[in-house]
């Protein structure tokens, strides 16, 4: 997974701080990946009123674009 990988790395480049966020953040988001998993997160969408969801992965799986529509907006 990039987070762990390639995330971590790249940050080092901008300096100490941004070294700190990428040493910590990665974790979160295996975090995250793990106990939302895309269905799971979609499903939460269509409970909070969000229909026509639509998702799409991007570029060597670097993430999930998620869009939708609000009923009644």
């Amino acid at each position: 997974m990039h987070a762990l990988g390639a995330f971590p790395l790249a940050t080092r480049a901008f300096g100490p701080e941004w070294a700190h966020v990428g040493a910590f953040l990665p974790h979160s988001v295996v975090d995250w990946a793990n106990h939302w998993p895309l269905e799971r997160q979609v499903d939460m969408w269509y409970a909070a009123g969000i229909t026509e969801i639509k998702t799409r992965q991007m570029t060597f799986g670097t993430g999930v674009l998620i869009k939708g529509r609000k009923r009644g907006g």
